[in-house]
């Protein structure tokens, strides 16, 4: 005979997704360093340019903090609640062109065409 305690315990196993799925590992984003973001302008840059990879130099890197979520680029992006951003603003060069990259520290990048003023720079 199949008692009503056991009837509620199988329904609450049965029914309970398992352990794997009940606590899956979310962990924050953890920040790149300036050469990984730069790694990643490059790579940028030489497929909108398309020239390779290696045509592509980092020209000047300064670290910024930008007002908010569109890194400086508000112009082209639209308008976002103030937070300050930390981040890069990237300028490469592949022969006489060149680019203007704002980035976060999370690997997000803008090339930025009409850049606002940053914050002051992080020190």
């Amino acid at each position: 005979m199949v008692t009503q305690g056991f009837l509620s315990f199988l329904i609450v196993v049965l029914a309970s997704p398992p352990a794997a799925i009940r606590q899956a590992d979310v962990q924050a984003p953890t920040p790149m360093s300036q050469q990984e973001m730069e790694m990643r302008v490059r790579i940028d840059a030489a497929r909108r340019l398309r020239v390779t990879f290696d045509d592509v130099r980092i020209a000047e890197t300064a670290e910024r903090t930008w007002p908010d979520r569109g890194l400086g680029c508000n112009a082209r992006r639209g308008v976002f609640e103030p937070t300050p951003i930390p981040g890069f603003r990237i300028l490469v060069q592949a022969g006489t062109r060149r680019l203007t990259y704002h980035t976060d520290r999370f690997g997000r990048l803008l090339r930025c065409t009409a850049p606002t003023k940053p914050l002051d720079p992080i020190k």
